[in-house]
């Protein structure tokens, strides 16, 4: 919902999600090491991969680069698109990646999921609360508003109504490509580590 970058001296929260592209390098190593996919693990576990892929691309296409920011912005407050039924759509779209992959891998399950499920909420939660402090100080009547009309967390049937603030552009899916394309390959080559996986360790 955010775009620059806020300033102040980093907080141990803010440094772990920085630097969140190594946070799951063991549950992934578990994660090969330990593939089982079987009916119907593997079907809902690629289902909901694709829909956090499609929230993801849907959020992009509205926020534009932004949507890869490590840290909070604030140069424009999004409210249309998926950012008018809930506050944060595309941590619901990386949950669903996480979990989906997961499940899809059999491993661990059913309490690996569910691990995964924690540890992402763990990461995102407090990112989430200084990306709102960030906008509430750049847009403080924009935000309130739109904070009353949107749940952060849940979603809205119904798109809300608040009104955009700060540098307006118009979603573009060509620019969702371009901003997804990093998340896109890395789908693309961990689908094919759990296929490799699993043809050559026999399962």
């Amino acid at each position: 919902m955010s775009g620059p970058a806020g300033s102040g001296r980093d907080g141990w929260g803010e440094r772990f999600y920085r630097h969140r592209g190594l946070v799951p390098v063991l549950p992934l190593l578990y994660l090969f090491w330990a593939a089982d996919p079987r009916e119907p693990w593997l079907a809902a576990g690629l289902a909901l991969m694709a829909a956090g892929e499609a929230v993801r691309t849907w959020g992009a296409a509205h926020l534009g680069m932004t949507a890869r920011s490590s840290r909070p912005r604030a140069g424009k407050l999004v409210t249309h698109g998926p950012f008018a039924h809930t506050r944060h759509p595309l941590y619901w779209g990386n949950f669903a990646l996480a979990v989906g992959f997961a499940l899809a891998s059999g491993a661990g399950r059913p309490w690996f999921p569910v691990l995964v499920a924690g540890g992402f909420v763990l990461l995102y939660a407090g990112h989430a609360r200084r990306e709102e402090a960030t906008l509430a100080r750049a847009f403080p009547d924009a935000f309130a508003a739109y904070r009353r009309e949107v749940p952060a967390w849940r979603w809205r049937l119904r798109a809300g109504r608040a009104a955009p603030a700060g540098e307006a552009s118009p979603p573009s899916w060509r620019r969702a490509a371009r901003v997804e394309a990093l998340t896109w390959n890395a789908e693309f080559w961990l689908l094919v580590g759990l296929w490799l996986r699993v043809r050559l360790g026999g399962s």
